[in-house]
């Protein structure tokens, strides 16, 4: 079986089993060729070869996914595809400057808002007004200059350029001391 059919393979048992807990999740495709090779690489220490065997291949699945779903937009594609890395670092700023209380709705809020700059065009705006405002940051990431300056930091640190990062994560840790 070529390399490609049994990932194919594999990437079907993963699917289908993705409703039901991790452990079953990977009892449905652990005896699959794919997965078993890079069973063995992982064991025996060769990340290169695992990332190729197994990790690549799941990686073009969502590059494409995310290309078809939104081709207007790289940044929504990237957000979209490294979500949980960009939102930890959202979260873990908000933590430290605004408590731990609503942090996670307050990063889903600015991630929400983000998407809707990228594929739409709407500028980041939260609504200060209204009658629920948990979810909404009080002390940083308040301004769409902020968020998006922040979310280009956090994009060049994923590529391993953390220079913007640093001057982003510098001015919000500024702004979060100030208003403290």
């Amino acid at each position: 079986m070529t390399d490609k059919k049994a990932f194919t393979e594999a990437l079907g048992g993963v699917l289908d089993a993705l409703s039901k807990g991790n452990s079953e999740a990977f009892e449905a495709v652990e005896n699959h060729a794919a997965v078993q090779k890079a069973i063995d690489l992982a064991k025996a220490g060769k990340y290169e070869e695992f990332y190729f065997a197994l990790m690549y291949p799941f990686e073009q699945v969502m590059d494409s996914i995310a290309q078809r779903a939104l081709p207007e937009s790289r940044n929504a594609q990237f957000l979209m595809k490294h979500s949980e890395f960009v939102e930890s670092h959202f979260v873990n700023l908000i933590e430290k400057y605004e408590g731990r209380a609503c942090s996670a709705d307050k990063s889903r809020a600015i991630l929400s808002h983000l998407l809707a700059f990228f594929i739409k065009g709407k500028r980041v705006e939260f609504n200060y007004s209204q009658e629920y405002t948990y979810h909404l940051p009080k002390k940083i990431f308040t301004t769409h200059e902020d968020i998006l300056g922040f979310f280009e930091g956090v994009q060049r640190l994923y590529y391993g350029r953390p220079d913007e990062y640093l001057k982003a994560l510098m001015e919000t840790m500024k702004k979060g001391s100030d208003s403290q």
